[in-house]
């Protein structure tokens, strides 16, 4: 296992892809390659969680949707779409990462990349799937 500076700048880049992605729809494994020699990056990481959170799409969106509040999956921009789709990936098959810390990233990367309040929308939405996902980890919390 890479550090945990290491793993915090790769969720970054997992970020920029997955949103990357979204925007184009070009194939992850095209947007992948500009990574593989363009940056620094742990890349077995970055492909383990790229490819992760896209396959398990349709799952996490399970997840995510009913944690909406008011707003429908279709309404919400595609990078905060893109870190709710990390941050979903991370609590659901990650289970060697806490929650507190697949939140607190997320809640990061909302800050430096969302709008003013994502970050806020964010916490929202992670920590109700927390609860529902890792119910034991979280109690007494």
């Amino acid at each position: 296992m890479k550090n945990k500076k290491s793993r915090k700048k790769t969720r970054v880049y997992v970020l920029e892809v997955i949103y990357q992605w979204l925007h184009t729809q070009v194939d992850v494994s095209e947007v992948l390659k500009r990574y593989d020699s363009k940056y620094a990056v742990d890349t077995e990481y970055l492909e383990s969680m790229v490819q992760g959170a896209l396959s398990k799409r349709s799952d996490i969106d399970q997840q995510i949707t009913p944690n909406l509040e008011d707003r429908a999956l279709e309404e919400i921009s595609q990078i905060e779409y893109a870190i709710l789709l990390l941050g979903g990936y991370e609590l659901m098959y990650q289970y060697d990462v806490p929650y507190k810390v697949v939140i607190n990233e997320a809640i990061n990367l909302a800050k430096n990349y969302g709008a003013q309040d994502a970050h806020k929308f964010v916490n929202s939405v992670l920590d109700r799937i927390a609860k529902d996902v890792r119910g034991i980890e979280c109690q007494g919390q």
